[in-house]
């Protein structure tokens, strides 16, 4: 259990430019939580990830501006990255969030097949998700999460296609989401559910 790679800024230090992978397979139990794919967290940019093939027990990508269950607005935004040809089966998808204190911007995620299931090959479990974009859990605060543009995407074998929930066991700050871009979706078979959810009447 635990990040597969985690790549990290200094938290109010200078900024950490510049992280690339390319043409690797990653393969996690994936009955094992919290194993994280490749997380890049905390006062970062310019980062790729490319042409590689995922498959794990929680967040293929979890794209984070600060730790979990921390009010992070000094840690640094996570902005200018890119995620593109990437193959998914197991896992609990690409993900911006939980912790986005610090703001996360620029993402481009492009050219992405997600096939499923997750849990045990259990189709249509609801953990299982091809796109997430989440607020922070327990006590965390969220930030900015802006100009995230989600790009030729097939879905196949998911419990959930595609999540936008502000609210993820959310007792911290809700974050603001402006500017997400859904472009050549593709529902195949089995997608699973979409999901996009609004500020409730207590966060106005």
């Amino acid at each position: 259990p635990g990040f597969q790679v985690k790549w990290s800024g200094v938290k109010g230090g200078a900024v950490t430019s510049g992280f690339t992978a390319v043409g690797f397979k990653l393969i996690v139990p994936f009955d094992i939580s919290n194993t994280d794919g490749i997380d890049p967290t905390n006062n970062v940019t310019n980062f790729t990830i490319r042409d590689s093939f995922m498959s794990n027990g929680d967040d293929v990508f979890a794209i984070k501006s600060c730790d979990d269950n921390v009010k992070c607005s000094t840690s640094g935004p996570v902005t200018n990255g890119t995620i593109q040809n990437i193959h998914k089966y197991s896992g609990l998808g690409i993900s911006v969030g939980a912790a986005t204190g610090s703001n996360v911007s620029d993402i481009d995620v492009n050219n992405i097949f997600c096939d499923g299931p997750h849990g045990g090959g259990k189709l249509n479990n609801t953990a299982d998700t091809c796109i997430k974009i989440k607020s922070p859990s327990d006590g965390g605060s969220g930030g900015i999460v802006n100009n995230i543009k989600l790009r030729n995407i097939y879905i196949q074998n998911e419990g959930a296609a595609i999540r936008v929930y502000p609210f993820y066991n959310c007792s911290g700050t809700a974050p603001t989401f402006t500017n997400l871009l859904f472009q050549n979706i593709t529902l195949g078979s089995n997608p699973g559910s979409v999901t996009v959810q609004g500020f409730d009447s207590d966060h106005e």
